[in-house]
């Protein structure tokens, strides 16, 4: 994840202009929100997840980061993808949503894809890009990865890069453009 950030979003550090949202999911002690954070002072970071006493190791982490920020420290925050899916909430859409190891048995693909299209901005070049480590021995293929990139086509997203190194794969993923 972070060597994608870096590659991809490094060169915003030097653009003008409001800069990308970024929000990462089921984040738990913040590691790739502040790696988004770090790589460019254009990437405005939202780290979540459900947990309180998870996202106090967060907030402390982003803390012992601050120098390494630019002007804006990463924001960390509460969501439940559920209450999200089923609430009246103010939705704030972000350019660029990012989990890592969010997709395993007792977690609802359906939860989280809800989230990801309720969120992710309908802009050209808004991705969300999930990293996963396999959950399965020997050949077997990962049922869990395999039911969630399903739905994610269900709902009219489609991968436009993915990469896998041994048991980790990089899916990254777009909406479909409108008509097709």
């Amino acid at each position: 994840m972070a060597s994608y950030l870096r590659e991809v979003f490094g060169s915003c550090a030097d653009e003008e202009g409001p800069g990308w949202r970024v929000l990462e999911l089921g984040a738990g002690i913040g590691v790739c929100g502040i790696c988004a954070a770090v790589t460019s002072p254009n990437l405005h970071v939202t780290i979540t997840d459900i947990d309180s006493t998870i996202l106090e190791l967060a907030r402390k982490n982003v803390e012992l980061n601050m120098n390494r920020y630019g002007s804006q420290k990463p924001k960390v925050t509460y969501l439940d993808w559920d209450e999200l899916e089923h609430g009246d909430n103010e939705i704030v859409s972000y350019q660029v949503i990012i989990g890592s190891d969010i997709v395993y048995e007792g977690v609802s693909h359906v939860s989280t894809w809800s989230t990801v299209d309720r969120v992710l901005d309908r802009t050209p070049g808004a991705q969300f890009i999930l990293t996963h480590q396999r959950k399965c021995d020997g050949l077997e293929e990962d049922e869990w990865l395999l039911a969630f990139r399903e739905h994610g086509v269900y709902l009219g997203f489609f991968l436009i890069y993915q990469h896998c190194h041994e048991d980790m794969y990089l899916d990254v993923w777009a909406r479909a453009a409108p008509g097709l």
